[in-house]
């Protein structure tokens, strides 16, 4: 009797401890889905923080963009000539210079030979942004290529390439004949061997005396320019106003100032991004293309 009133206690214990037990599990259940939900809760925060720091970063990219933009129209704008002024520039220099019967003589037989195919066929100027002014000026006689059929259009010139270089395009105008003597001599010791003849030409020779750069060392885009408005005969204008010519003249000496603003009126030279880049070493290809600009000028 005692063992049965023993085993119905214990089951009767039991009984009431089941509900325990269920509650228990329960409890476990619900704290594990707690934890699952905070941890979704965060991965969702953590991807709203992301994206709007990827939104804010594109945004500030497309605001620095505009800017930019905006500074490059700015620019532009600051140093463009007007039209009509160029105009005029160009009429004034046409009245006092022209190209000679005799080069566009040249020039159109030049261009009938097979000689001529040469020019639209350097094997590296095919695609280059100069690729017509250089076959232009080959036309002309301005310049040319090498023995391998290339022309090097980003390579340096020289003093002594600059000068013969510019030198033939005077010599198709009719402002060849200088009675001006030189005031400095030439050292002929400092001219290439291969450029002594031609240096010595009347118009090549006026030049190198004029610029003094008639040696092997590589011209910069100043040098250059100054070499060419010096041969042209242009006197410097003085920009006035408060407009600027190029971004970095005050890299440019005043002296030569005002050649530069002469070229630049007549769209002889040009600038990037409004700067005119006075050091940077000019290239043949540049070279040729403000030959050919003064030739676009005269006609």
């Amino acid at each position: 009797m005692k063992n049965r009133t023993s085993i119905l206690v214990i089951v009767f214990v039991m009984l009431l401890s089941m509900p325990v037990w269920a509650g228990a599990s329960g409890s476990g259940d619900q704290s594990q889905t707690q934890a699952k939900s905070q941890e979704q809760d965060q991965i969702q925060d953590q991807t709203m923080l992301q994206d709007q720091t990827q939104d804010q970063d594109q945004t500030r990219l497309q605001d620095q963009a505009q800017d930019q933009d905006q500074t490059r129209l700015q620019d532009q704008k600051q140093t463009s000539v007007d039209q009509a002024v160029r105009d005029q520039a160009r009429l004034q220099l046409r009245e006092r210079l022209r190209i000679s019967e005799a080069a566009k003589i040249q020039q159109q037989e030049r261009q009938s030979t097979q000689e001529q195919a040469k020019a639209g066929s350097f094997s590296d100027a095919k695609q280059h942004w100069a690729s017509e002014q250089i076959a232009s000026a080959y036309s002309w006689g301005f310049i040319n290529g090498y023995q391998d059929g290339t022309f090097k259009p980003d390579g340096d010139i020289s003093g002594s390439e600059g000068i013969i270089m510019v030198s033939r395009m005077i010599n198709c105008t009719n402002n060849t004949e200088d009675t001006t003597a030189n005031d400095t001599e030439i050292d002929l010791n400092a001219v290439p061997v291969w450029a002594r003849e031609m240096i010595q030409e009347q118009t090549a020779s006026r030049i190198a005396a004029q610029s003094q750069l008639y040696g092997e060392e590589q011209l910069n885009r100043l040098q250059f320019a100054v070499m060419l408005a010096k041969a042209l005969k242009l006197e410097p204008t003085l920009n006035s106003g408060e407009n600027v010519i190029f971004l970095d003249q005050g890299n440019i000496p005043a002296d030569d100032l005002g050649y530069i603003n002469s070229l630049r009126i007549l769209g002889i030279v040009e600038g990037s991004d409004g700067n005119f880049n006075p050091d940077k070493q000019v290239s043949r290809a540049e070279a040729a293309s403000m030959l050919m600009r003064i030739v676009d000028s005269l006609e």
